[in-house]
This record gives structure tokens, C-alpha cells and sequence, in this order.
């Protein structure tokens, strides 16, 4: 049997480009998920997609983070970090392919 983790949101701030805001970041087994990412690419100033932005953003980052909307990317590939200024995936992104199996979110 494999380990199941805990994912939760915690409120963050950010401080920098394009201005201050605070957005919902992704907890894993109590470690941020940027946290984690950001040793991969240190200068990468990408933020979680939740939380900021127009209610119309969010409600389609939360549909596509339910597996209800479309995939942002090939191969049904999910942005989970983008850009904070514009929150365009041409300004790179960090993403996840997120499936259902036996019942856990894998």
C-alpha cells in the first residue's frame, strides 16, 4: 500500500512584482509545495494559481483543479504555479497531471 499525503491551502503573501497581494498556496504533509519546487528553479517568482485574481479566474482554476474544467496544457497537464503578474502560461508554469484512481486524488 503507498503513503497517502495530506494537501491542504494556507494563505501566503507576496511582496514584489507586480504589487503586494496574498494568494492560496498548496500544503503537502505540512511543507509548502513551493517550498519544494523552488529548489528546482530558485529565481522562479511563479505563485500557486489560487486565490488571486478576478472570480472568474479563480472559479475556472478551481474547476480545473477538480478535474470539472479543461487542462491548461497537453497531455492533460494542470498549471498548479504561474506567473504573478499576468497569469499567462506563456510566462512559463509550473503544472501537475492530476487523475482520480480508486478513490485518492493521485
Amino acid at each position: 500500500m503507498s503513503d497517502v499525503s495530506v494537501l491542504s491551502i494556507c494563505k501566503q503573501k507576496r511582496e514584489g512584482y507586480p504589487c503586494t497581494f496574498e494568494y492560496a498556496d498548496f500544503i503537502i504533509d505540512g511543507q509548502r509545495l513551493y517550498e519544494r519546487i523552488s529548489n528546482l528553479n530558485p529565481q522562479d517568482g511563479h505563485v500557486a494559481c489560487l486565490g488571486f485574481g478576478p472570480d472568474y479566474f479563480q472559479q475556472s482554476q478551481m474547476e480545473k483543479m477538480m478535474l470539472i474544467g479543461e487542462s491548461d496544457l497537453p497531455n492533460d497537464r494542470r498549471a498548479l504555479f504561474i506567473c504573478p503578474g499576468c497569469g499567462d502560461l506563456e510566462c512559463g508554469a509550473v503544472s501537475a497531471s492530476i487523475k482520480l484512481q480508486n478513490g485518492s486524488v493521485v
